[in-house]
């Protein structure tokens, strides 16, 4: 397994589990209540009013929505780290007056494993791909 390969295994992972979360809370609140982006709206004294404040903010901000946006910035990290098309429809080109330039390869790499540190703990995880 690459390391590009195992990053999009977890980045999937934690994609459906998000997405599942949400579904969860959809059916079980209704849209009143859904988290959206660190914005926890829940209008019926649920659960979270029981949680130390602390924890309740951890939550909220570890949302679903939170979770997804992440998810789809790390894959344009990792298109990116692959130089070439990838890099340049990965970027935005909107008020930038001079175009992008792939970053080196190394730079790259490092990126990519920086991104699998915090999967580090994965049964799947390879030493060597820690910076």
């Amino acid at each position: 397994m690459t390391l590009t390969d195992f990053l999009l295994a977890r980045i999937a992972e934690d994609e459906a589990v998000a997405r599942s979360a949400a579904t969860q809370w959809q059916d079980f609140h209704g849209d009143a209540g859904y988290p959206t982006h660190g914005l926890y709206l829940d209008m019926g004294g649920g659960d979270m009013d029981r949680l130390p404040g602390e924890h309740a903010a951890h939550i909220a901000r570890h949302d679903p929505a939170r979770v997804l946006a992440g998810c789809a910035a790390k894959r344009r990290i990792i298109a990116m780290s692959d130089g070439g098309a990838d890099f340049e429809a990965a970027m935005p080109t909107r008020g930038y007056a001079q175009p992008y330039h792939s970053p080196s390869a190394d730079v790259m790499t490092r990126t990519r494993q920086l991104l699998a540190l915090p999967y580090g703990d994965h049964p799947d995880y390879d030493e060597a791909w820690r910076p």
